[in-house]
């Protein structure tokens, strides 16, 4: 500083510069262009993508006539009728314990709303007496 030059930077400054300007690639915060990527890491077209969803869509369909015919044996069949069967005795209980708890429900607001008129009746009676005239 005496002869008019700077003094030397301090080395934990600069490499703290170095590093905050190498951080980042220079296409931070841009959004890449979507292009899927083949085997030999070329960009696909878009027929080629057409024709693979083609050939999914063709496998997804074919796959319930191929599990069909899995079922068509017979001792799969009566398995499956088997836990079909009781399935549908366990929604059955199940649809049996929620009216009947359902209807227990229902008899406690009638009984409360027997209660309720029972008391504007008495409330009534009173208020005829307390009107009548002496």
């Amino acid at each position: 500083m005496r002869d008019g030059k700077s003094a030397p930077k301090n080395d934990k400054d600069d490499s703290s510069k170095k590093v905050s300007d190498s951080a980042l690639p220079a296409h931070a915060g841009k959004l890449a262009e979507h292009n899927p990527v083949n085997e030999q890491n070329k960009p696909e077209t878009k027929n080629q993508t057409v024709a693979k969803l083609k050939g999914y869509v063709r496998n997804i369909c074919a796959f319930p006539g191929k599990y069909w015919k899995s079922l068509e044996r017979a001792e799969v069949s009566n398995k499956t009728i088997a836990v079909a069967t009781v399935v549908i005795a366990i929604a059955t209980a199940l649809t049996y314990w929620e009216v009947h708890s359902g209807s227990a429900q229902t008899d406690k607001i009638i009984v409360a709303d027997q209660r309720m008129a029972t008391a504007m009746e008495n409330v009534v009676g009173q208020a005829k007496k307390c009107s009548a005239p002496l």
